[in-house]
Order: C-alpha cells, then structure tokens, then sequence
C-alpha cells in the first residue's frame, strides 16, 4: 500500500481509533471480508488532515477521539463486498 502513496497514519498518531468494519462480521454483509487486515491507509494529504482534526478535538473536548471504521484496502478484497 505505502507503494501507491498511502500511509499508515497510526504512525502519525495513535489516539486515533481504528475500528476496521469488514476486518469483523460486524458490517453489512455480515462476514470478515479483510481477513487480517488491521492497519488503516489513507492518502498523506487525507492522514495530514486527519491528525490536525483530531489535534483540535483533543484541545476542545479532551475525552473525544475520531475513529476511522475503513481506510484504503487492496483491490482483490472488494470482491468480498461486490460478491454480497
């Protein structure tokens, strides 16, 4: 994935939670599609706003955290979701 531009932005900042719906049966069509996919990519643009959000959350609501329920994944897993 990094190989295309995208980046893990846990590395950027872990207060953030991944919550990667279809790593769980708990999303649509009812099944872990990802398997053992658990790191979230994002493009650097989209991880650089992200942090920044979750930077001024934090100063404005302490106990508030962003969470991300699906990031970028390879192609072949969409296949799990069309073939729902």
């Amino acid at each position: 994935m990094q190989e295309l531009g995208l980046v893990n932005f846990h590395d950027e900042d872990t207060t953030i939670i991944v919550e990667q719906k279809y790593s769980t049966p708990d999303n649509f069509v009812v099944k872990d599609v990802y398997g053992c996919i658990t790191i979230c990519y994002l493009q650097q643009d989209v991880e650089t706003k992200l942090v920044q959000a979750q930077q001024l959350l934090k100063k404005r609501f302490p106990i508030y955290r962003i969470i991300i329920f699906d990031g970028a994944h390879p192609m072949h897993f969409l296949a799990g979701v069309v073939a729902f």
